[in-house]
């Protein structure tokens, strides 16, 4: 990651919206069992996060609902993780890899403050679903042993 430094960051597009315009978290125990997930495409030295549902991450790349442009440069699933009261963006796409947790930092940091992912109604959310009292941030939980080939240049 060392030669990455100078990347630039951005939220891409946000495809799963619930109501009231806010991303609809999945709540689970296993993230890798459910739909939610995430991309994140690198171009220029830009990197972009796309979140959306699909069965894979392939799906979201090949989704019309995106514009995705550049390389795939590593994936994961968004959850609310209810072990651990925590909301999560992190672990890794099976198609993809994962990306380091630096960068699930940076986007987990964005994501609070993106005005379609309102940190507080996502939490409303979280209470509706399953009475959770989750803390006001999200945690990048990325599983760095499967990280995209990208970040070991």
């Amino acid at each position: 990651m060392e030669n990455k430094k100078n990347l630039e960051y951005k939220i891409g597009e946000i495809g799963d919206m619930g109501a009231g315009g806010i991303v609809q978290f999945g709540v689970m125990e296993s993230p890798l069992s459910d739909n939610y997930r995430f991309v994140v495409a690198e171009k220029d030295n830009t990197l972009s996060l796309f979140l959306g549902t699909a069965d894979r991450h392939k799906e979201i790349v090949a989704s019309p609902r995106f514009s995705i442009e550049g390389n795939i440069v590593g994936g994961g699933h968004y959850y609310l993780d209810v072990k651990n009261r925590q909301m999560c963006l992190g672990k890794f796409s099976g198609d993809y890899g994962a990306i380091p947790r630096e960068v699930a930092e940076v986007f987990s940091e964005m994501l609070q403050t993106h005005p379609k992912a309102l940190l507080k109604s996502i939490q409303e959310c979280a209470k509706d679903w399953e009475g959770l009292d989750i803390a006001d941030k999200i945690v990048a939980t990325p599983d760095e042993t499967k990280l995209n080939d990208y970040w070991r240049k």
